[in-house]
């Protein structure tokens, strides 16, 4: 236990193998990016050698399941690393890789590469949400101020689609006769 940035142990045994249960998870979720899962996969075994972003170290969503980003999984995973290691790089890299393949609209990706996921305005506003994460941890200006264009498109991305979707709800008024 002591090999954890903020180790402790409890009296409370219980809260004890809950907290490094979960250490250990966001352990096995830190992966070189270039350790990550092939897709479409193998007919047997696993193939992971497969590039799934940026940096020496990545977090992605299970050593033994599809070892690529999920911006929905770094909600948890980005404050458990902080708590756990203080690692914040590993959370950095897995942001920027989520950034690099933003579509032209501002929509970013729900799964990274090398499954290249879209479409889920969900695991969209989870990239925005743990980009806040990041900086709270860290109040790393540089790096913001390098993706604070994309994250801008991104919010205009997903308020375009509430601003539509609350448009196509509001109920359409009757012309009076008046009017007509």
């Amino acid at each position: 236990p002591r090999a954890y940035a903020n180790y402790f142990y409890s009296s409370d045994e219980l809260l004890n193998k809950i907290w490094y249960a979960g250490a250990y998870t966001i352990q096995l979720n830190t992966i070189d990016p270039k350790t990550g899962r092939i897709w479409e996969a193998p007919p047997v075994a696993w193939d992971n050698s497969g590039d799934v972003g940026v940096g020496d170290t990545i977090l992605v969503d299970g050593a033994k399941r599809d070892r690529t980003v999920w911006p929905g999984d770094l909600g948890i995973e980005i404050p458990a690393a902080y708590a756990a290691f203080n690692d914040t790089e590993s959370a950095r890299n897995a942001l920027t890789t989520v950034y690099l393949h933003q579509r032209d609209t501002g929509e970013l990706p729900y799964a990274g590469p090398m499954l290249n996921k879209y479409g889920s305005d969900t695991y969209h506003m989870w990239t925005l949400a743990t980009t806040w994460d990041y900086y709270l941890y860290t109040g790393d200006r540089g790096w913001l101020g390098g993706i604070w264009e994309d994250y801008k498109q991104g919010v205009d991305f997903i308020s375009q689609k509430v601003n539509d979707r609350a448009r196509s709800a509001l109920p359409r008024r009757r012309q009076s006769s008046r009017t007509r």
